[in-house]
């Protein structure tokens, strides 16, 4: 997963990631200096390997990248919703995941907690993405939000 040129980390093109998720205001500015209209769009933050900085305007402020939920695993069992529930959609990078979240810790020689390089996250809810994004089965796990999923 390690992919260095220049001495700069660059995200495989396909692979897996994790995708929390956070409330972004609409209209706000995030650290990629994007108009506060980019917010009516699906935006995510990506952890600070992938965007290149720890502070802002990484080289990753504009990269876009195609996330779709495939399972959760911090859940007792895990959740493995049907293929006919799961959406893809294609997010613009306009913010820094926190670096002191253990999603967004990875390093170019250690994967964040889940085992992956990539964490995005997920300007969620929004008015540009549906409600749905996140498959849930309520009724068996008695809550909606999983909060954190592998993504591929």
């Amino acid at each position: 997963a390690k992919s260095v040129s220049a001495g700069v980390w660059r995200p495989p093109s396909s692979g897996y990631a994790t995708i929390t998720h956070y409330t972004l205001p609409l209209d706000y500015i995030a650290s990629c200096g994007c108009t506060g209209k980019a917010t009516h769009y699906p935006t995510a933050a990506l952890s600070a390997l992938a965007f290149g900085s720890t502070q802002v305007f990484g080289p990753g402020c504009g990269a876009c990248y195609r996330l779709k939920p495939i399972n959760t695993f911090l859940s007792n069992p895990p959740f493995y919703p049907p293929e006919s529930e799961l959406r893809a959609i294609v997010v613009k990078i306009i913010d820094l995941c926190p670096t002191w979240s253990a999603w967004c810790e990875a390093t170019a020689d250690q994967p964040n907690k889940a085992g992956n390089y990539l964490n995005f996250d997920l300007a969620f809810p929004s008015t540009s993405i549906p409600d749905d994004f996140f498959p849930s089965n309520e009724t068996y796990y008695g809550y909606r939000d999983f909060g954190v999923w592998n993504a591929r």
